[in-house]
């Protein structure tokens, strides 16, 4: 008769086994989160860069563009360009209308202010507003920790508000230099020329 050797694991070779697989699964699992983690956080600071990149084009693009219009108001008539230390008024031209179908200037009317902890572009419908115009707000960059304005003018000496008296009233700054603290980038400073200011100036 033949004798038959069984042929299989022990228990102790069972557990030994599931063990070392539980230990590889436990690694292998770090190492995809690990993974994750850093694309998560890297798309989302290729977001947050994209973000301040449309938020300073827009800006630039605007500024670039500047016309000192000054605007009409029910009680008053505001300069055609307004600074102050966290915001910032002035009309612009080159606002879009093909084909001219709507019944508009190609000016508008824009703000750059720092709200709470946003940066923020307000546009209103129209450039003088003899009654209360709805506005349109968007947010460009949240959250920010700091944003300034300063101003610099024919002499390049750079102030707080703009007008900084009454002989600037009817001229646009020679330059705007914007300073943000964002909570990942740290600070941040931008200067943009105002085309057209120092000739404005000369006069």
């Amino acid at each position: 008769m033949w004798n038959k050797t069984s042929v299989g694991f022990t228990l102790l070779e069972i557990l030994i086994a599931v063990f070392i697989f539980a230990l590889v699964s436990a690694i292998c699992a770090t190492g995809l989160h690990t993974v994750l983690t850093s694309v998560s956080a890297t798309e989302k600071r290729s977001t947050q860069f994209t973000e301040l990149q449309t938020a300073l084009l827009m800006l630039s693009h605007d500024l670039e563009q500047t016309i000192h219009r000054p605007i009409a108001r029910a009680s008053n008539v505001r300069e055609g360009f307004i600074g102050e230390p966290e915001a910032i008024y002035f009309t612009h031209g080159g606002l879009v209308n093909p084909f001219a179908i709507e019944r508009r200037s190609t000016l508008q009317r824009v703000s750059y202010q720092f709200n709470g902890n946003t940066f923020v572009r307000v546009t209103w419908p129209v450039l003088d507003r003899l009654k209360e115009q709805p506005e349109d707000r968007r947010v460009l960059l949240d959250p920010v920790n700091r944003l300034r304005f300063d101003y610099l003018d024919e002499d390049n000496h750079f102030q707080s508000s703009w007008p900084p008296d009454e002989k600037h009233k009817s001229i646009s700054p020679k330059a705007i230099r914007v300073t943000l603290v964002l909570p990942k980038w740290g600070k941040l400073s931008q200067l943009y020329l105002i085309p057209g200011a120092e000739d404005i100036n000369a006069h």
